[in-house]
C-alpha cells in the first residue's frame, strides 16, 4: 500500500502496451516504405548472335524495372504489357523537356484519367535506346516511375522464364 491506502501501481502493463504500440509503428513504417518505394529489378545487358539482349529479373512483387532515362533525365521504368503507350508522370515530363500536345481522356487501372499526348526525342531502357517514342503525359500519376508500354515493347522479341524476362531486337 501507499501512503494513501492504494495498492502501488505497476509500471509493467504501461510497458508492455508501449512495446506494443512501438512494435505496430515499426511495422507500419517498413510496409509503408517498402511498398511505396520503386524495387528495381536487377537487369543484365548482352550480346548475343550480334543481337543486343536485356535480362531483367522480377522484382519481390513479380514486375520488371529498369533504370532508364526520358531525354536524358534518369528514370525507373515499370514495363508494362497493359499501358498502350508509355506513359510519363508530369514532373519527368517536364524535366525532360516534353512538350505537352492535345488533350485526351485515357482509360488507366484507377479508371479515367486526363492526359497529354506528347513525342519522347530518345528514350533509354536498360540500355536499349528508342527514337521518337509517342508518349503520354498524367497529371496525377505516381512521379516515382514511368510505364514503359507496348509501343515501345512492341518493337522487341520477349521471353520469360523462371522470373526472368529476357528482350532483345529482332
Amino acid at each position: 500500500m501507499d501512503g494513501y491506502g492504494q495498492p502501488p501501481r505497476r509500471p509493467g502493463t504501461l510497458m508492455i502496451v508501449l512495446g506494443w504500440a512501438l512494435l505496430f509503428a515499426v511495422v507500419v513504417y517498413f510496409f509503408h516504405h517498402m511498398l511505396s518505394a520503386p524495387n528495381v529489378s536487377e537487369s543484365t545487358i548482352f550480346i548475343e548472335d550480334g543481337r543486343q539482349k536485356v535480362s531483367i529479373r522480377a522484382d519481390a512483387s513479380g514486375h520488371y524495372s529498369a533504370r532508364g532515362s526520358v531525354n536524358g533525365v534518369p528514370v525507373v521504368f515499370v514495363l508494362d504489357t497493359g499501358a498502350s503507350q508509355v506513359a510519363l508522370p508530369q514532373e519527368v515530363a517536364e524535366a525532360a523537356g516534353l512538350e505537352l500536345g492535345r488533350r485526351i481522356s485515357v482509360g488507366t487501372a484507377n479508371g479515367t484519367a486526363s492526359a497529354w499526348a506528347t513525342r519522347i526525342e530518345e528514350l533509354e531502357f536498360a540500355g536499349m535506346r528508342f527514337a521518337n517514342v509517342r508518349g503520354i503525359v498524367l497529371e496525377n500519376m505516381d512521379e516515382d516511375m514511368v510505364l514503359f508500354g507496348m509501343n515501345a515493347i512492341r518493337g522487341l522479341d520477349m521471353a520469360q522464364s523462371g522470373g526472368v524476362l529476357e528482350l532483345s531486337r529482332p
